[in-house]
């Protein structure tokens, strides 16, 4: 059965700069490939003179996508944390200065502008030299037309509430969501919730990923797994403080989407998934999976019903792969 999906959006009416979009047409009867967002102004450390603290403060939680509550299925048994029966533990990462720590640091804040609508908040992370990787519905609309592109990117790594961030606020260059998400119709779940943000170079000339290091990524490892999701909730100290869910008890959703038990919502939209979180130790066997620090999706979506507490993001596949060398290849030094 089809389920009701809805987003729940908020802000101040802020009109910004309108920008260049490039990229294929799609032919009849073809797939609509999405096209790239290109920044309409040189590259700088910062968009030019938009993002005051003002700004900033005032900027709403990107809605996370909501679906109607999920029905009960065989197999919920051993949960205790909300009415989806998907254990898990959530709290701000301890300490707070971890932030400015690898891995962590490679997680920040990611600002936008609707254009005509009004600025937002939502979660982003570092995957290669220039690449960071975030929600489609964080950079679309979903509406099949490049002009459903947001403008005014800016990511802070390591945010702890002010301006510039301790390692620095990166203005973007391109951008590039999925295919699937691009003619989605902004409703989840969707196949392929995500999207890949190329930022500029600092005055220095150095890319971000010198600063803050970065994750890798695996395709097919959303489901059966134990992860970390991190993110910047709005709900929680304002959306001033890293936060993260943990948990190994999920269920596949359906439409190449796994749940996970988390009670974050709006503003960690589009932050990682992260299988293997931490420093792998010299002896150590692994578990299931032993690679470290490999991002395997991002936040997209809760329940229309807050006590089933789950998080939902799109698995990883062969087209986010395809991404990525896309936009790897987009900028010479990418990755």
């Amino acid at each position: 059965m089809k389920t009701t999906q809805q987003w729940l959006l908020t802000g101040s009416a802020t009109l910004a700069a309108a920008s260049l979009f490039l990229g294929a047409t799609a032919q009849a009867a073809a797939p609509v490939e999405a096209p790239v967002a290109v920044a309409p102004a040189q590259l700088r450390v910062e968009a030019q003179g938009y993002w005051t603290s003002a700004r900033m403060a005032n900027a709403q939680a990107q809605g996370m996508g909501k679906v109607a509550m999920r029905p009960a299925v065989a197999g919920d048994d051993g949960g205790k944390y909300g009415a989806a029966v998907l254990d898990f533990t959530s709290s701000r990462i301890n300490p707070i200065s971890a932030a400015k720590v690898a891995p962590y640091k490679a997680v920040g804040k990611l600002f936008f502008t609707k254009p005509g609508v009004g600025d937002y908040v939502c979660s982003a992370s570092v995957l290669r030299a220039r690449l960071i990787v975030t929600a489609g519905h964080c950079v679309h609309s979903g509406n099949g037309q490049s002009s459903g592109y947001y403008t005014n990117f800016l990511f802070v790594p390591a945010w702890a509430g002010t301006s510039p961030g301790p390692l620095g606020n990166w203005n973007w260059g391109a951008a590039k969501v999925s295919d699937a998400w691009y003619v989605g119709n902004g409703t989840v779940p969707n196949a392929e919730d995500w999207a890949v943000i190329q930022l500029a170079d600092d005055a220095l000339g150095y890319k971000v990923a010198k600063y803050t290091g970065k994750f890798d990524y695996m395709i097919g490892r959303a489901g059966d797994n134990h992860l970390t999701m991190l993110g910047y909730p709005v709900a929680f100290d304002s959306g001033n403080t890293m936060h993260h869910c943990a948990s190994s008890d999920y269920k596949d959703n359906g439409t190449n989407t796994m749940i996970y038990g988390c009670d974050m919502t709006g503003g960690a939209s589009g932050g990682p998934w992260v299988q293997n979180l931490g420093v792998i130790s010299t002896g150590q066997t692994g578990g299931s999976w032993a690679e470290a620090n490999r991002v395997v999706g991002v936040n997209s979506y809760v329940s229309t019903d807050p006590t089933q507490m789950y998080m939902g993001a799109s698995n990883f596949n062969q087209n986010f792969a395809n991404l990525m060398t896309f936009m790897c290849s987009f900028t010479a030094g990418n990755c």
